[in-house]
């Protein structure tokens, strides 16, 4: 006789069981899978594998629950043990709860923490407010790695200690241009403070008057054509290498014109006259246009350094006398591509000592910069360089004693 087959072995449904273990968190399944089989069984005795089949696969649908369900976790190993970490609303609320409560049982402490928190946050974005403003001015010119300022130092006094200042003699920029090596562009002006006259007809003029001296931006300067060559402007109008070349020249910039001139085109402002201290009658003879980026450089009215020697002025600014400096008067240059500042600051110090014998004892009591000097003192400059001006740039003095 054949025998007869052997009884199917009752399990669960194969693809519930699967469904389960895709979705259900790991550190769950184990124990909810146990839990099912188990009832599955239990239900297949008594009620038959067909009922036992079609309720676990519901019971496993009824798991699909925000509880139960995978998420990407963290998992922290330490020897055999894992752990999974994971923010759910709930724990952030519990969070919330507990720091309130915290916070509201002790409210004296919480206090002093809150404002010394607030405090400190403020302070740190004001600091940085100010730093970063700081650091903003004078950033934006072409190869600003390679513009310098010239300085120099007065010493009072044979075995007097000497001082940095922001000028050099009066007569520097010309012998440097010529002497020393390694510079592209050598480039001096001379604050001027003066009100300004605005022919309008045969007799009649506008007037404008002078800011307060010392305290209000400088505006108005006497550069020289090289200055166009260290700091970039747009020119609206004029030739930058023609401008500041003749006597009695002066460009202007768009706002100033304007102010000057009113709303006539920009065009029709070349060959208008801008008369300075009463006498130096100027031609416009070109319009940049304003920067407006933060800079030291607040300059509007550039009037051409060849006035000096043919007005009133050289007797001012004498640009032949070594002894003849004033705060006023500022130098730039623009270092030759390959050249290294210690190479040129070398060469000034060579420099500085040839020209030693220009300087010559002041006998009569004068004001150098800040440095009164009186009948019995002996004053000299010595020519040394400083690290470009630009704000936020380190300064490197060299002296030539």
């Amino acid at each position: 006789m054949p025998k007869p087959p052997r009884p199917r072995p009752v399990r669960p449904p194969q693809l519930a069981d699967r469904l389960l273990e895709w979705f259900c968190a790991p550190h769950l399944l184990e124990e909810v899978q146990g839990d099912l089989h188990e009832r599955f069984y239990r239900r297949a005795v008594l009620f038959g594998e067909r009922s036992a089949r079609r309720q676990y696969v519901w019971e496993v649908l009824g798991f699909l629950k925000p509880f139960a369900v995978k998420r990407k976790s963290t998992i922290h190993r330490r020897g055999e043990f894992t752990s999974t970490f994971s923010l759910s609303p709930a724990m952030i609320r519990n969070y919330i709860k507990t720091a309130f409560r915290n916070l509201t049982k002790h409210k004296v402490s919480t206090l002093i923490n809150t404002l010394g928190l607030t405090l400190g946050v403020t302070a740190c974005l004001v600091i940085y407010v100010i730093i970063s403003y700081e650091l903003s001015f004078d950033t934006f010119h072409p190869d600003n790695d390679r513009i310098f300022r010239v300085v120099g130092e007065v010493s009072t006094g044979k075995s007097a200690e000497a001082h940095p200042v922001g000028f050099i003699p009066r007569a520097a920029p010309n012998a440097i241009r010529s002497e020393v090596s390694g510079l592209e562009t050598v480039a001096a002006f001379h604050n001027l403070h003066s009100h300004v006259l605005i022919p309008e007809g045969p007799k009649q003029t506008r007037r404008f008057e002078a800011g307060r001296f010392g305290a209000d931006r400088a505006e108005i300067v006497i550069a020289d054509p090289q200055y166009f060559d260290i700091f970039r402007y747009e020119w609206l109008a004029g030739n930058p290498k023609t401008s500041l070349n003749e006597p009695f020249k002066v460009v202007l910039s768009e706002q100033k014109a304007r102010t000057y001139f009113g709303n006539v085109p920009i065009d029709n402002m070349l060959g208008r006259e801008v008369i300075y201290r009463d006498s130096i009658r100027t031609t416009v003879s070109g319009i940049v246009k304003d920067w407006n980026h933060n800079t030291d450089f607040t300059f509007t009215d550039f009037i051409s350094a060849a006035t000096i020697r043919t007005s009133f002025l050289k007797g001012e600014i004498n640009l032949d006398e070594w002894n003849d400096i004033w705060s006023s008067s500022q130098t730039f240059v623009k270092l030759a591509k390959g050249t290294s500042p210690a190479e040129v600051d070398a060469r000034l110090a060579t420099f500085g000592k040839a020209h030693r014998n220009s300087l010559t004892p002041i006998k009569a009591p004068a004001i150098l910069g800040s440095f009164r000097v009186c009948n019995r003192c002996r004053t000299c400059i010595l020519i040394t360089s400083t690290r470009t001006t630009i704000r936020g740039k380190p300064t490197f003095h060299r002296s030539t004693a």
